[in-house]
């Protein structure tokens, strides 16, 4: 996941605490509920 890569070099984390951060807030879950409407507006680098 694109998402996954991003914000752990963004953050300087590894991939558990990822993972374990992903978890506690639900973000895969909101991923994948959104996924569509998320893919179609991209990714917007500042």
């Amino acid at each position: 996941m694109l998402i996954f890569i991003e914000y752990k070099s963004a953050k300087g984390m590894n991939g558990k605490s990822v993972i374990d951060l992903f978890n506690r807030y639900r973000v895969i879950d909101y991923i994948d509920d959104y996924y569509e409407a998320l893919h179609t507006t991209g990714f917007n680098e500042k």
